[in-house]
């Protein structure tokens, strides 16, 4: 089913609102410079390198900005652009490839994941530049959706499901921004669960 690309592009307004309403000042300026939108080439050329085509809502997410230039919209990491998915996704492929990834025997995860170390059909899409993202999954098991969004933690393998769609996920993010269940941290120069806890964070 096609995504309605006004949802996805009402969702980051919302982000884009709570952001100028609670940002510091001294990080202003990042939100102030947005990455330009991607062209429709270069998703083309994305899903050519990935040999997979994107799910709608992600392609009209980049059609509107290509990643957050490292201003780390989510608290578990920034949205990369399309150049920075296909270079990770090649580094995870060498990897797999070595046979270097997690043993399936250690990983706990929900069921609509795959319990593997890596899945080529995996599509990182947020970097916590500690080799944890949050990736969109193309081969869920049949309790999963395809174009799920799961979590994946370098320790651990893919561990939870975190919404259904990237629509669903920017659409929670922007209702969890607004209830006050996040706050700008200088420290590290990120929202952070009022919490203090980011065992469900998005």
């Amino acid at each position: 089913m096609a995504t309605d690309p006004t949802s996805v592009a009402q969702s980051w307004s919302r982000i884009r609102n709570w952001y100028e309403a609670n940002i510091s000042d001294q990080f202003r300026e990042r939100l102030q410079n947005p990455a330009p939108p991607a062209t429709i080439d270069e998703i083309a050329d994305c899903e050519n390198s990935l040999g997979m085509t994107l799910p709608d809502s992600v392609r009209e997410s980049y059609l509107l900005c290509n990643g957050d230039r490292g201003l780390t919209t989510f608290s578990f990491g920034s949205l990369m652009s399309i150049e920075e998915i296909v270079d990770l996704w090649r580094v995870r492929k060498s990897i797999l490839d070595r046979g270097n990834c997690l043993e399936a025997s250690v990983i706990r995860c929900n069921r609509a994941i795959r319990k593997r170390g890596w899945d080529l059909k995996w599509i990182p899409i947020t970097d916590s530049g500690s080799g944890d993202f949050f990736c969109i999954d193309l081969n869920p098991t049949k309790w999963g959706t395809s174009g799920q969004i799961i979590r994946y933690i370098r320790e651990r393998g893919p561990v939870d499901l975190v919404a259904k769609s990237f629509a669903d996920l920017l659409l929670t993010f922007a209702e969890r921004l607004e209830a006050g269940k996040y706050q700008w941290n200088d420290e590290y120069q990120q929202v952070w669960p009022v919490t203090g806890t980011s065992s469900e964070a998005i």
